[in-house]
C-alpha cells in the first residue's frame, strides 16, 4: 500500500492519502499502541506520568496527519517498523548462545526399569538414584556418577573446555555434556532443575534480564526523559515563533521534527544489548554471570584476592613426608585417612591417595570450621588441624617448624589433646598462575593472596608468583573481615575461591568469583562462576568487562551526539520528519551492531 500511494499522481492524493492512512493503522499498530496503552498502564501502575519513547513516535505521526503530512506520517511509522525488526534481528544474534544453552537441556533419557530393561523416558522425570544408559555418541541426559564403563566426554557446553575429558567408574558425569567412545552406566544423583547445565541456564536467563547500573539509570530516567522532552515542546513552538519567525504550520511541522530527533530510543539501547551480548559471549567460555551489574564491577576491580589451594595452586598437593608415634604408624595413620575421607578438600583428597594401603575405620567426624575435623574411636578423641589450632606441637615442634619454613603444609593429628603425628604436603602452583598474576599487574590492580594456610606456605607461593599481598593464617570469617580492611583502600575489590571457607569472603567482595569445580557453597555465594576452574579465564573476563564498559560509553557518546546534530538540523531548518526518523532509527541500529562488537572481537 505505501510503495503504491508513493507513485500516485497528485490528482488522486486523496487515495494516496487513504493508503496512507492505512499504512499507518496496518504497520503502525504495535508502535501505537505501546505508545498510548503503555503509557496510560504505566501511569495507573506508578500513579505519576510514565510515558514511553514509543509515545513521542506516535504523536509525530498524528501530529504529521493533523497538519496534513500523511506521506511524512507513513515514512516515519514504516522506517520505525523496519529499524525495530533489525533491532530484533541484532538482540537475538547476541542472545544466541543463550538459546543454544536451552537446546542442549535433554529431552530424552534410557532409563533402567524394574525389570533391567532400558526405556526412553522424559529427563525431567528421572529422580536420584535412578540408573541411565548413554549410548556412544550420545548426550548424558542427568548429573551422575558413572557405575559401568570408561569414555571420553566433551564437556564444552558446560566447562568451556575444548579438549575431551576421560571418564571411568566413579567420575562424574554432567547433563548436556556428549559421550564421545563408549557405552556408559550412569547413576543419577541430581534431578533435571538442580544440574550443573540447569543451574547454568536459569543462572544466564536471570543475567540476561539483568542490568548493569548504567542500564539501570537508563531504564529509570527513560520516563522523565520523555517527560521533559514533551514539556519542551510548546517552548519549542513559541522560540520558532517568537525569534526564527515561523509561521504557526511551521513551528507545529517542527516541533513533530524536534519530538524525533529528541527520542531516546539509541540512548535506551546503549546499555542492555551490550550486556547481552557480553553474558552471552562469556557463557561460550565457560564464564557464568550472575547480574550485569556484577560484570560492571569487573571492569572496575582495583584489587583481586585469590584463594590457595585450588585457586592459584593445582589443589592436588602430595604428601612428601609423614611422622607418627612409633609403634602406632600404621593405627594412627589409619586413623587420620579415615577422617580425611569424609572432608571435600584437596588436602583430604592427597592424605586418602597416600594411604590406600592403610585400613579404613568407621568414624563420626564433626567438622570444626576453621579449626579443623574431631572424630571418636575407641574412647579417645582426635582432631585433625593445622599445626596454629594446637596450643602445644610436643616433640614435633621441630619437624613442624621446619617443614612449615619450607613452605610445605602441615597436617598435625592429636588424641585426647597429645599430638601423635604430622604430615606435609606440598602444592604447586597452576601453570598459568604466574601468567594471571602478571596480567592483573600490568593493568595496575594490585594482586592479594588470602588463605587459612601458614605464613611459610602462604610466602613460598606469593613469592613463586610475585604477588603483591599476603594474608596467610585467617579463618574464613577472617578472611570476609580482610577484605574489608583491604576495601578501605581499594574500594572494588574481586575475591576469587572455590571452598566453603572462601564463601563468606565471595559475599562481602565487590565481585565473588568461584571456581566451577569447587564447593556448591562457593558457587552459589559468588556472583561470576568459572566453570571451567581454569585462571585464564579471569584474564578474559576482566578483558570483556572492560570492551563492555567502553562500548557502553561510545554509544552513549554516540547517541548524544545524533541527538545535538538532529536538534542543531531541525532549527536550521535543513531536516524533515522523513531525514529526521532515519538518522534517529540509523543510530539505534548502528548502537545494535556496535553491541555485536562483543561477539565478533576475538577475546582470550
Amino acid at each position: 500500500m505505501f510503495v503504491l500511494a508513493l507513485f500516485l499522481e497528485s490528482s488522486v492524493a486523496w487515495i494516496a492519502n487513504a493508503l496512507f492512512l492505512l499504512t499507518i493503522a496496518c504497520i503502525g499498530k504495535e508502535v501505537i499502541t505501546e505508545g498510548i496503552m503503555d503509557t496510560i498502564e504505566e501511569t495507573k501502575h506508578f500513579k505519576k506520568f510514565r510515558p514511553n519513547v514509543h509515545l513521542l513516535m506516535t504523536l509525530a505521526a498524528l501530529g504529521a496527519i493533523f497538519i496534513g503530512k500523511f506521506e511524512e506520517a507513513a515514512m516515519l511509522i514504516v522506517i520505525f517498523t523496519i529499524a525495530h525488526s533489525l533491532e530484533e534481528y541484532v538482540e537475538k544474534k547476541s542472545r544466541k548462545d543463550m538459546t543454544q544453552l536451552l537446546q542442549l537441556q535433554p529431552k530424552l533419557a534410557l532409563k533402567k526399569m524394574n525389570n533391567g530393561h532400558f526405556e526412553e523416558v522424559d529427563a525431567s522425570s528421572l529422580e536420584i538414584g535412578d540408573i541411565i544408559q548413554v549410548l556412544n555418541g550420545s548426550q548424558i541426559s542427568a548429573d551422575g556418577i558413572i557405575i559401568e564403563g570408561m569414555s571420553s566426554i566433551n564437556q564444552a557446553s558446560v566447562t568451556g573446555e575444548s579438549i575431551p575429558v576421560e571418564k571411568e567408574v566413579g567420575s562424574e558425569v554432567f547433563a548436556g555434556t556428549l559421550n564421545l567412545t563408549q557405552t556408559l552406566l550412569v547413576k543419577v544423583t541430581k534431578k533435571q532443575q538442580d544440574s550443573v547445565l540447569g543451574k547454568i541456564i536459569t543462572l544466564v536467563q536471570e543475567a540476561g534480564q539483568s542490568l548493569t547500573r548504567t542500564g539501570s539509570f537508563l531504564k529509570k530516567w527513560e520516563p522523565v526523559y520523555v517527560t521533559i522532552v514533551l514539556a519542551l515542546f510548546p517552548v519549542v513552538l513559541a522560540i520558532g515563533i517568537l525569534f526564527l519567525n515561523w509561521d504557526f504550520l511551521t513551528a507545529f511541522y517542527r516541533g513533530m521534527v524536534y519530538l524525533i530527533a529528541v527520542s531516546p530510543c539509541a540512548l535506551a539501547a546503549s546499555a542492555t544489548p551490550v550486556t547481552v551480548a557480553a553474558i552471552s559471549t562469556l557463557s561460550r567460555k565457560g564464564i557464568f554471570i550472575k547480574s550485569g551489574a556484577s560484570l560492571e564491577k569487573m571492569s572496575e576491580v582495583e584489587a583481586i584476592a585469590f584463594d590457595k589451594t585450588g585457586t592459584l595452586t593445582n589443589g592436588t598437593p602430595k604428601v612428601v613426608a609423614k611422622v607418627m608415634d612409633k609403634d602406632r604408624e600404621f593405627e594412627l595413620y589409619s586413623i587420620l585417612v579415615s577422617m580425611e575421607k569424609k572432608v571435600n578438600h584437596p588436602l583430604a583428597f592427597a592424605i586418602v591417595e597416600s594411604g590406600l594401603a592403610y585400613r579404613t575405620y568407621s568414624l563420626s567426624v564433626t567438622p570444626k570450621v576453621g579449626i579443623g575435623l574431631e572424630a571418636t574411636y575407641r574412647n579417645h578423641t582426635y582432631r585433625i588441624g593445622k599445626p596454629s589450632s594446637f596450643a602445644t606441637l610436643g616433640k614435633y615442634t621441630a619437624i613442624v617448624e621446619q617443614w612449615m619454613n619450607e613452605g610445605k603444609t602441615v597436617v598435625v593429628l592429636s588424641e585426647d589433646h597429645l599430638v601423635v603425628g604430622a604430615v606435609a604436603l606440598l602444592d604447586t602452583p597452576k601453570e598459568e598462575a604466574k601468567q594471571v598474576i602478571d596480567y592483573f599487574k600490568e593493568e595496575n590492580i594490585q594482586t592479594m593472596l588470602l588463605t587459612g594456610d601458614s605464613i611459610q606456605t602462604a610466602e613460598a607461593i606469593a613469592n613463586e608468583l610475585e604477588v603483591d599481598e599476603v594474608r596467610a593464617n585467617v579463618l574464613p570469617e577472617e578472611k570476609a573481615n580482610t577484605l574489608k580492611e583491604w576495601s578501605m583502600k581499594y574500594p572494588t575489590i574481586a575475591m576469587v575461591g572455590d571452598g566453603i571457607n572462601d564463601a563468606p569472603a565471595l559475599v562481602n567482595a565487590e565481585v565473588g568469583i568461584a571456581m566451577g569445580k569447587g564447593t556448591d557453597v562457593a558457587v552459589e555465594s559468588s556472583d561470576i562462576v568459572l566453570m571451567n576452574s581454569q585462571l585464564d579465564s579471569l584474564k578474559t573476563l576482566h578483558k570483556v568487562s572492560k570492551l563492555m564498559m567502553t562500548v557502553t560509553k561510545q554509544n552513549l557518546i554516540f547517541s548524544l551526539l545524533i541527538v545535538i546534530v538532529l536538534v542543531l538540523l531541525n532549527f536550521l531548518g535543513w531536516s524533515d520528519l522523513t531525514l529526521g526518523v532515519i538518522l534517529h532509527e540509523g543510530s539505534t541500529v548502528v548502537v545494535l551492531l556496535h553491541a555485536l562488537r562483543l561477539i565478533v572481537t576475538p577475546i582470550e
